[in-house]
């Protein structure tokens, strides 16, 4: 069979897109004529991943059109789907329905199309999916969702103790941002960071010894020594 997405044949189209947050499927089927013969806009819970609405959209059209004992040839731009059926290892729920599904009707292909290029069909199924505005099918909740959502929450509830904590200021003023990929393992920088290790004022919170610098003009800080420390100015001018 013509596995051309631009053949003069009848073709059923699959594309799932995301927008504003909202998730959906839309499917259309052409007649060789590429008119339109029927079109489907599947609405999903926005917690659904693309894999799971795509899986979702191949399934309904499947059983729409199984039951005419039709050859047909679908096409779909996911690629993980397509090669999620045709692996061993993949044995999630929506990929093990759908091969069931298909396995009793051999007469319905399934092939890849590319996405975002000018088939007529492929971009009319793609405008059809972000159009629905009631859930129309809930599917479970994937854990990479789950996991995402604790990733930001946990990023925000950080940035907010960050931002208002009193402590490690002068950190804060270079990174105002947290960050889980932000690592510095430079033993002399991260005192500096810090402002722990070898500074006069951390010395007396640990020690009781004096918290003044040598120059005798302020407090032994990590800002005095940056900025204002007459001791190491030749050491700020090769830098600056």
């Amino acid at each position: 069979m013509d596995s051309d997405p631009k053949g003069r044949f009848k073709k059923i189209f699959i594309d799932v897109s995301k927008l504003n947050g909202r998730l959906g499927s839309g499917i259309v089927c052409l007649d060789e004529g590429r008119d339109i013969i029927w079109k489907e806009e599947i609405r999903l819970n926005d917690e659904a991943s693309v894999f799971v609405a795509e899986a979702v959209a191949i399934q309904m059209t499947v059983e729409k059109v199984g039951s005419t004992k039709e050859k047909i040839v679908t096409f779909s731009d996911s690629r993980s789907v397509l090669m999620a059926l045709e692996s061993n290892i993949d044995h999630s729920e929506v990929i093990m329905n759908l091969r069931k599904t298909l396995l009793v009707n051999p007469q319905i292909k399934l092939n890849w199309v590319r996405a975002h290029v000018d088939i007529y069909g492929n971009e009319l199924s793609a405008k059809n999916a972000t159009t629905k505005e009631e859930v129309d099918i809930k599917v479970k909740i994937p854990k990479s969702w789950i996991k995402n959502q604790l990733k930001v929450t946990m990023l925000q509830e950080w940035q907010v103790g960050w931002g208002s904590s009193p402590n490690s200021r002068f950190l804060y003023g270079v990174f105002s941002e947290v960050n889980t990929k932000r690592c510095h393992g430079d033993f002399l920088i991260n005192q500096i960071l810090t402002t722990y290790g070898c500074f006069p004022v951390h010395q007396r919170r640990i020690f009781g010894k004096s918290p003044d610098c040598e120059c005798g003009r302020d407090q032994g800080t990590v800002s005095h020594y940056a900025y204002g420390c007459q001791i190491y100015r030749e050491v700020r001018q090769k830098y600056s």
